[in-house]
């Protein structure tokens, strides 16, 4: 799949493909997914679908969870790109941060999203 180059899509496809290379377990939460079936959508709320958790769920290697939500590579000349971080996202992340063995962290950017998983599994 080809995405356009500084979406967060773009950005989380390089990051799974470093968790590939590198034998991590992680999934992913379809959160984006977009649908018009009623029927659909009534079943994800029955079954706990729920929107703002993480994109990424990763084992690391060091025998904890990291909760991973990506966010757009931040502009060089201007910081922040437009994308915003939820109070949902920061209810998340207080509630998964108070967890032993688990936390919850924002990344701007594959490179961002990859210098932390590195940074978790070595210390």
């Amino acid at each position: 799949m080809i995405f356009k180059e500084w979406s967060e899509s773009y950005e989380q496809a390089k990051v799974v493909e470093f968790l590939e290379v590198n034998n991590y377990k992680f999934s992913s939460i379809p959160n984006s997914t977009f649908t018009k079936s009623w029927k659909q959508k009534v079943a994800n709320k029955a079954l706990w679908v729920r929107p703002w958790l993480s994109d990424l769920l990763i084992l690391l290697k060091r025998g904890s969870i990291l909760f991973l939500e990506m966010k757009k590579q931040k502009w060089v000349k201007w910081g922040m790109n437009g994308s915003s971080i939820s109070e949902y996202q920061l209810s998340w992340q207080e509630s998964i941060n108070m967890i032993t063995n688990a936390q919850y962290e924002i990344a701007h950017g594959a490179s961002e999203a990859i210098d932390l998983i590195q940074d978790l599994d070595n210390n």
